[in-house]
């Protein structure tokens, strides 16, 4: 049995190589046959245009009086060679009596002129020859030149609409120079150079870990620093500090634990109840999936009131509000609030949610306790981010100082609302500027699925470019801001920053929106068939077109793009081009950058048993548990690109179990959170970074 199966598998394999053998032979033959067409055409139309030319340059070169006397010595050789050398081969116009036969004509005086003549022949045919020769090499390759061009406009795709893929950056670059905008000042890469005011519509930075994202925002920080522009960037992991931050040009910091962070006054950069209610905001965001918005708009209302109260009081400091918001009994909370919109939220009758909107009160605010002791160092005045902006704007400095809003991963999680509330507070400073078109003010924000969703984030986005703001965002996945901000909210994020730069997608999903995003082209399609026989007369090749729509970049090829390798689709009507940028060793512009303040614990501890005691207080509402969940679940979530993804797909099955009738059976395996509880991989990536 085995043979047999053996003799089958060997019979199908010889018969496939005898077909593979006729066909790549006649294949090969018609090749041939085309080839030697070709080659013969041309051959023949060289030596005919050869042969005129080496003619015509032989009648330019040489007198006409050569060409008489070599005629008439040619007409008396024949005459002469036929018995005929009495016949007049000259005679003189003048005086028909003076003539010469042809017998004289070979043996007289004239042979002297005829030898001279003789001699220019040969010297002009030798110059014909090689010039004919020059020019026949030429014809050959114009030919050549004609046919290859004429081929590959009959079988290449032709472009017509949509987006296109540059050929090189150099088409790209002379693209951007000659367009009505002009370019701008700001290369992205270090290579292209962006067209002019197209800063102000915001650039997209997407990538996955380990592709060089971060590197790409480092160049662009060179040509920022080089134009002498201010800047606001977050630094999640202080990667970018080491190599950017210049004290002596007036950097600032703000990073609640580190030794450099600015004295932030909170009321100095709230100065009316509006700045303190849009505080409130940033640093206690609502979340998008699963959560009753109630419970953060009452905590960011009674934060408000509260530290709208104090602002007055002589001895007001961080850790006093703090005390006033979590450690206070609610009758002492009730007094403060006494005439207040908070009143009515912590009212006797409701003291359940009370407690309840304390304990989401607690989840954000217990951030601030980290600014201990910043308003008691007499070297550091009172900083307002929304000043500085300000004076940033008007200063009229070479080069401007940046404000550097960092973290580090290991205390990230308990900084990172008071982080979003500074980014948030710095872009508001800038929509409080006066609009001006011809003003650059950065915003960078790589890793910002890092921070806490910034409450209307696309519509800040696309009103500050009015005042000068320039928003450059980096994120590993775009699955990452769709579970923070929402998928439409977060569609109109990335459509409204227009200058995309794409590496490497590790998942076929992500790869395959940047695909979508990077658009479509519709080309004239041409497909070639050939038809071959054992008489040639049957050869041919068939060109047929067709118009076809058709991805600019496939997602396969963002796959398995190289690290630091990218894609770049600049705003207008320039082609995507293809970039790989070579990795820059950096030098420290200054040491010992990352120093730790010295906090005192025992100050603050007061307030972070009160504010652990709130979150889990019994009484809260089940309202606030899974609001609490929720942001938890959401947050590891959105900090990795992987789970973002995963939760995406299983979302995908989801809709397509529910459609297909199937929801009873798929009850049991999701829950409408998103939450996988029979996947333990998931479960498990979750409660580790719980």
């Amino acid at each position: 049995m085995l043979l047999d199966i053996t003799l089958d598998l060997g019979d199908d394999m010889s018969e496939h190589k005898t077909k593979s053998l006729i066909r790549g032979g006649q294949l090969f033959l018609y090749q041939a046959r085309m080839f030697s067409q070709v080659v013969g055409r041309i051959t023949k139309w060289a030596i005919i245009i050869y042969l005129v030319i080496v003619a015509l340059l032989l009648l330019s070169l040489m007198h006409y009086s050569d060409w008489v006397l070599l005629g008439l010595q040619s007409y008396a050789w024949i005459l002469s060679f036929v018995g005929l050398s009495s016949v007049h081969v000259w005679t003189n116009p003048d005086n028909h009596a003076h003539f010469m036969t042809a017998g004289y004509w070979l043996s007289g005086n004239m042979q002297d002129d005829v030898d001279l003549a003789i001699s220019h022949l040969i010297s002009s045919g030798l110059i014909a020859l090689g010039g004919g020769l020059i020019i026949y090499m030429l014809v050959t390759k114009l030919f050549t030149s004609l046919f290859i061009k004429s081929g590959d406009k009959h079988s290449g795709d032709s472009f017509i609409s949509g987006t296109r893929l540059a050929k090189s950056e150099k088409e790209t670059i002379a693209s951007v120079n000659r367009s009505k905008r002009g370019s701008s000042d700001i290369r992205l890469l270090s290579t292209l150079p962006m067209p002019r005011y197209s800063e102000r519509q915001g650039l997209f930075f997407h990538g996955s870990t380990g592709s060089g994202k971060t590197q790409g925002i480092m160049r662009l920080l060179d040509e920022i620093r080089a134009s002498g522009d201010p800047a606001i960037i977050y630094d999640k992991e202080s990667t970018l500090k080491p190599y950017f931050f210049d004290a002596d040009l007036g950097d600032i910091e703000l990073n609640p634990l580190s030794n450099q962070c600015a004295n932030w006054d909170i009321w100095k950069d709230c100065q009316n109840p509006i700045e303190m209610a849009a505080l409130a905001t940033y640093l206690m965001p609502k979340a998008v999936q699963g959560s009753d918005p109630f419970w953060v708009d009452a905590a960011r209302t009674i934060f408000t009131n509260v530290a709208w109260e104090m602002r007055d009081h002589p001895d007001k400091s961080i850790i006093k509000l703090l005390q006033v918001l979590l450690t206070t009994s609610l009758d002492e909370l009730r007094q403060i609030l006494e005439g207040t919109e908070s009143e009515n939220l912590v009212s006797k009758d409701i003291e359940k949610t009370a407690i309840s909107i304390r304990a989401v009160m607690a989840t954000y605010t217990k951030a601030l306790r980290f600014l201990e002791g910043l308003d008691q160092d007499k070297n550091k005045t009172p900083f307002a981010i929304k000043e500085w902006v300000a004076s940033q704007a008007n200063d009229n400095a070479g080069h401007k100082p940046w404000l550097f809003i960092t973290s580090r991963a290991n205390f990230h999680a308990e900084i990172k609302p008071l982080i979003s509330a500074w980014i948030g507070m710095a872009m508001k400073g800038i929509q409080s500027l006066e609009p001006n078109n011809h003003r650059r003010f950065w915003v960078i924000l790589d890793e910002m699925a890092s921070l806490n969703r910034l409450e209307n984030f696309s519509d800040v986005v696309a009103d500050i470019r009015k005042f000068g703001g320039c928003v450059a965002i980096g994120v590993q996945s775009i699955s990452q801001l769709e579970f923070i901000y929402g998928q439409h909210e977060a569609t109109a994020i990335s459509d409204l920053l227009n200058t995309t730069i794409y590496y490497r997608s590790s998942k076929q999903r992500v790869a395959e929106w940047a695909s979508k995003d990077l658009g479509e082209q519709v080309i004239n399609e041409v497909k070639e068939s050939q038809s071959y026989g054992p008489d040639p007369v049957r050869d041919g090749n068939t060109f047929a077109r067709q118009r076809v729509t058709r991805r600019t970049v496939e997602s396969g090829t963002i796959l398995n793009l190289d690290d630091l390798e990218c894609f770049v689709r600049l705003i207008g009507n320039h082609p995507i081009t293809r970039l790989h940028t070579p990795y820059i060793e950096r030098e420290i512009l200054a040491q010992n950058l990352l120093v730790q303040r010295p906090i005192n614990w025992d100050a603050i501890k007061t307030v972070s048993s009160a504010a652990s005691t709130l979150q889990n207080h019994p009484k809260r509402d089940k309202g606030v548990i899974d609001e609490q969940e929720s942001n938890l679940k959401n947050s590891l979530v959105a900090q990795n690109a992987d789970l973002a993804d995963e939760q995406e797909h299983l979302q995908a099955e989801l809709k397509k179990a529910k459609n297909n009738k199937q929801e009873r059976n798929m009850e049991h395996q999701y829950d409408m959170g998103f939450e996988i509880e029979s996947d333990p991989t998931l479960n498990h990536h979750i409660e580790k970074e719980a």
